[in-house]
């Protein structure tokens, strides 16, 4: 059965495609993860003519398979990138919680978890006696200068509650 084209960068990615022209997920992985090897195999074939280009070069002929061959490795080490994290993102639950959950619970808001309210970015710290703002809020985490410690969602659910690191992942997602 031929199937059209799946051009998509990451597992979410992916996976929105392969619905929306209705092939099966995991043939959409393989065919980005084999694409991704042969892009690899390429530019090392790449790399590899480019190093043969240096001997007995000239100057300016070596300054420029240089060039060349920082862009190869560039290319070959986003595929490598790439690459990883499509097998990062396809695995199956490990103890009860799957890696999109676990994204999924990273990614809740965490200035509803304080109990204080966030001004301009910052709140009291609801770990230690404070009366001036002592914990900043940013970029969906949260960090106390006076704590010296940062906390994305889950590990404030976990410290907040007392709660397991898988506990307060189902209590995230709930």
């Amino acid at each position: 059965m031929e199937h059209p084209g799946v051009i998509a960068t990451n597992y979410e990615a992916i996976k929105a495609r392969a619905d929306e022209i209705g092939v099966p997920l995991k043939w959409a992985l393989d065919q980005r993860r084999q694409y991704l090897e042969n892009r690899i195999e390429e530019q090392e074939a790449i790399a590899a003519q480019r190093v043969k280009e240096l001997a007995g070069s000239s100057e300016l002929e070596h300054r420029l398979a240089m060039d060349r061959i920082e862009r190869v490795e560039k290319a070959i080490r986003k595929a490598q990138f790439d690459l990883s994290r499509l097998k990062s993102q396809h695995r199956a639950k490990r103890n009860g919680v799957s890696d999109e959950e676990i994204e999924r619970a990273r990614e809740y808001p965490i200035a509803q978890l304080l109990p204080n309210s966030v001004r301009r970015g910052m709140t009291l710290c609801c770990f230690h006696e404070d009366r001036h703002p002592s914990m900043s809020v940013k970029n969906n985490r949260a960090h106390c200068f006076s704590c010296n410690k940062t906390w994305d969602a889950i590990a404030l659910v976990m410290e907040l509650n007392g709660l397991e690191f898988i506990e307060a992942v189902r209590r995230l997602n709930a």
